[in-house]
């Protein structure tokens, strides 16, 4: 998985329902596909300041810190930022609806009142309980 900054919006954690969408299981079928080989697990890098990432470290079941380090220019390092922290998981613990679901218990009410949930951006179809409920 590829670590990428996610923009300010006024969906609060919004990395973490990329990153969960990325390991459900109809990520992995496309995965698996495309290799042509079974995955069951991903990780990725992250750069930064802090000792750990807000973006993996909380809220995603099942991902863990494999491995933090504080390298230089020299060993591999960025040269900008002070700690490599490398996260991983299990890949098709859940679907995208039941990812989407976990994401808006634990974050919805950070969004529901700047906006209405079909107006959240689309990364995969609506679960039929948001689409029929004109929220």
């Amino acid at each position: 998985m590829s670590d990428f900054p996610v923009s300010w919006t006024k969906y609060r954690r919004l990395a973490n329902l990329i990153v969960m969408a990325a390991s459900a299981q109809e990520a992995q079928l496309l995965l698996q596909r495309s290799l042509s080989k079974r995955l069951t697990a991903w990780s990725t890098t992250a750069f930064t300041d802090r000792p750990n990432s807000a973006k993996y470290g909380r809220g995603i079941p099942g991902v863990k810190l494999q491995k933090r380090s504080e390298p230089g220019p020299r060993d591999g390092g960025d040269g900008i930022h002070r700690y490599q922290l490398q996260y991983g998981g299990p890949l098709g613990t859940y679907d995208l609806a039941e990812a989407f679901d976990l994401w808006k218990r634990k974050h919805g009410s950070d969004m529901t009142t700047t906006r209405s949930w079909s107006s959240l951006p689309c990364i995969w179809p609506r679960p039929p309980e948001a689409a029929t409920s004109g929220a």
